[in-house]
């Protein structure tokens, strides 16, 4: 399932696991981490979930434009490749004439 989410604060634990592993890490949210935490302050900007009954399986951000009918992934942090899916399928369905 997909969210969008209003804050960080429930996610740190999952932010700060993937953020970890060095095969998983982000390179926009390694080399400034306000990427991730001022995304929810900058215009156009909306952060995303997907998770299952039990887990948080991944956490993004995305830069969407609707006048110019633009969208760009801005950070993408998951372990789990059904997660990325999920959330593409979503950006696909939900945006279809970006």
């Amino acid at each position: 399932m997909v969210e969008e989410i209003l804050s960080f604060e429930k996610y740190k634990a999952f932010i700060n696991a993937i953020s970890e592993d060095t095969s998983l890490k982000d390179p926009h949210f390694e080399y400034d981490e306000n990427n991730l935490y001022g995304s929810l302050k900058k215009t156009g900007e909306k952060a995303y979930i997907t998770k299952t009954d039990k887990e948080i399986t991944g956490l993004y951000i995305w830069l969407i434009l609707p006048e110019d009918k633009y969208i760009e992934m801005i950070i993408g942090l998951s372990n789990k490749e059904e997660s990325f899916e999920e959330m593409l399928s979503f950006i696909e369905t939900n945006h279809k004439s970006y």
